[in-house]
């Protein structure tokens, strides 16, 4: 059964507007910055990407997915 606390989180998840391949030296800030214009939205990388975390190491060569612009 669906909580409905699920529903409510699902509700204000970002929606995923495209994929990134990590590359060498990346980390989730410069991603943002590069892809969204601020590393500030560092979260809303994490928000669309369960498993990721601040701590989290990015393997070379693996997707995550992009929130909308």
């Amino acid at each position: 059964a669906i909580s409905s606390a699920s529903l409510t989180t699902a509700a204000k998840t970002p929606v995923v507007a495209g994929e990134y391949t990590i590359k060498d030296g990346d980390n989730l800030w410069k991603i943002a910055a590069a892809e969204l214009g601020s590393g500030v939205r560092y979260k809303e990388i994490i928000a669309v990407n369960p498993g990721i975390d601040e701590k989290t190491t990015l393997a070379v060569g693996s997707k995550i997915k992009l929130p909308a612009k």
